[in-house]
């Protein structure tokens, strides 16, 4: 039985593969984005591309849509004063609170994870997301590149090896080390940790990083919730009192005690520690640990570097020794 293809409002193909669209110019910026190299050999299609530039950065792009999101994102609060740029924009917003953002799937995704269980009871919202899994592990996403960046990071090697997954991902390097990166901004934030004097120097890499300052001492960071950590860690006392920062921090908290921590890990590893008989009878807490296990006795921990310091205590000779034969 032949199925009815719906018609098409597409006038311009692709002559390398089933891309179609309806204006020229997205055609040329797709050739030249997906097939660049194959054009400048056999010049089947003559490219002339027009960009479009942020008047705020540096940012350029190849569609005005692609600019008047970033718009959006990075300098609303900026435009809305100078008024610069006229941003025309479809706005998705969320139902069960003010947050607001250019992509409908983002949407989903913030209403799947901030709202799962009002939006099940009420359903305001259809979510429609397809979920893509890892074929190495059990970690699963909404985003097929969040997915590559995961395989990137985590099972890069075995990938290599096996070829279970074709990567489609561009890397950022750093001038200063060998350290690579999946986003420009983790990059930025690396040479800003950890070569800043040099780059002062050089200046081989243009930072364009927002700078947060601690109210109470001489600490400053990067990232907002490096900031937000940092005073819950060492000011959470005088900061209750001034409360000069809103402090936005998810805690994690015990069932068998008041224990709390700002990280599952830290959590997962305290019931381990401290409740784990009890855990096993009642069951309260899922918790996923790491176990690592010394090479010379019984002795098992949750932290690396404190296996590293048992090893070193209780092991040095036996260590040297396996060492020394290897």
């Amino acid at each position: 039985m032949k199925t009815e293809q719906k018609p098409t409002k597409n006038k311009f193909f692709c002559m390398y593969c089933d891309f179609g669209t309806r204006k020229n110019q997205r055609l040329q910026n797709h050739i030249y984005r997906k097939h660049k190299e194959q054009n400048d050999l056999e010049r089947k299609v003559s490219i002339k591309l027009r960009t479009f530039s942020c008047v705020y950065c540096d940012f350029t792009t190849l569609e005005n849509r692609y600019l008047q999101k970033h718009m959006f994102i990075r300098h609303k609060e900026q435009n809305k004063l100078e008024n610069k740029v006229v941003i025309k924009i479809k706005t998705h917003a969320c139902v069960y609170c003010d947050f607001t953002t250019v992509e409908n799937q983002d949407l989903q995704i913030h209403i799947l994870s901030k709202h799962k269980e009002q939006n099940d009871l009420e359903n305001k919202v259809p979510i429609q997301l397809k979920t893509y899994y890892c074929v190495y592990c059990d970690f699963s996403t909404v985003r097929n590149q969040d997915l590559q960046t995961h395989i990137f990071i985590k099972h890069k090697e075995q990938n290599k090896l096996e070829k279970k997954v074709a990567l489609k991902i561009k890397t950022n390097s750093c001038v200063y080390c060998d350290y690579t990166a999946v986003r420009s901004c983790r990059l930025q934030m690396h040479v800003y940790t950890k070569h800043k004097e040099q780059n002062d120097l050089e200046n081989k890499v243009e930072l364009q990083i927002k700078t947060y300052s601690c109210a109470y001492c001489d600490y400053l960071t990067a990232r907002k919730q490096d900031l937000q950590m940092h005073i819950f860690r060492k000011h959470k006392e005088q900061n209750d009192l001034e409360n000069k920062v809103e402090i936005n921090i998810k805690t994690f908290s015990c069932v068998y005690c008041d224990f709390t921590s700002v990280e599952k890990r830290f959590l997962n590893n305290h019931i381990y520690k401290k409740h784990k008989e009890q855990n096993e009878l009642e069951n309260k807490a899922e918790i996923k640990v790491r176990i690592y296990s010394c090479l010379y006795c019984e002795y098992t921990t949750t932290g690396s570097q404190t296996l590293q310091r048992h090893t070193y205590r209780k092991h040095r000779k036996q260590q040297e020794e396996h060492e020394r034969i290897e």
